[in-house]
């Protein structure tokens, strides 16, 4: 009788544990199929295709995940892919469409969110609020940009390994304007993700940090070094159409 009462209340305490958080935290990163990369790719070399060159392939993407996968995971590859999308147009200067993609990526992640503390999801989420804060008004980016630095420190928290947070979480101190920004504590930033082994960094990570350290270099009028930065980003990326315009 004694065990089944100190059974019954390790099972209760262990409820009552669990419900008091509201819901579960999930560190498991997604298994992005082949073809996601090769999608996310070939958006990211844009320079010398049209808009139109792209809609079969994302027509073809998204059949493919709806059919071959369920659930959260298939709704995160989905917005990830809606992310790539508004990016793409965004390069391109059609903002609306751009906006619309960002945000029915934003609409997927919340609902994801409501369920589960999850990494992709908050950065996803974090992802496509920063790129709207670009084409949106500044009504908008003064309302919403500190949820990117929110949402992508609850990324952290569950995986502090994470190089993708910690780059967008970062972002702050290398694209706000003055005086919002913080050039020396963002480079030392991107320095810590390409230098040193305490994230995972996979191309693209590398690209954004290349990329920013590039940036940066421009706003100080270091044109020299920009270059340097901008070319090692575009030995990865060799057609992307937004580093092209950027290199002075």
């Amino acid at each position: 009788m004694r065990f089944y009462t100190k059974t019954f209340l390790l099972t209760f305490l262990s409820i009552l544990f669990i419900s008091s958080f509201g819901f579960s935290q999930n560190s498991i990163t997604v298994n992005y199929p082949e073809s996601y990369y090769i999608f996310r790719d070939e958006t990211m070399n844009d320079v010398n295709k049209n808009l139109e060159y792209y809609t079969p392939l994302y027509n073809n993407i998204v059949s493919e995940i709806s059919r071959d996968f369920s659930g959260n995971e298939k709704e995160i590859i989905l917005a990830k892919i809606e992310y790539f999308m508004g990016r793409l147009y965004r390069n391109k200067k059609q903002n609306k469409d751009a906006e619309t993609f960002f945000n029915s990526a934003i609409e997927r992640c919340k609902k994801i969110l409501k369920k589960e503390n999850n990494v992709e999801a908050n950065l996803i989420q974090a992802e496509c609020i920063s790129q709207n804060c670009i084409i949106k008004s500044t009504a908008y980016a003064i309302s919403n940009g500190p949820k990117i630095k929110t949402l992508s420190q609850k990324a952290l928290d569950i995986d502090p390994a994470y190089g993708s947070a910690k780059y967008i979480n970062n972002s702050q101190n290398i694209f706000t304007p003055a005086p919002f920004n913080n050039y020396k504590e963002g480079v030392e930033c991107l320095d810590e993700l390409l230098f040193t082994d305490k994230y995972r960094m996979d191309k693209l990570d590398i690209y954004f940090a290349y990329s920013a350290k590039g940036y940066v270099c421009i706003q100080e009028k270091d044109f020299e070094k920009a270059r340097y930065w901008i070319d090692l980003a575009l030995e990865i990326y060799p057609e992307n159409q937004y580093l092209i315009e950027l290199r002075p």
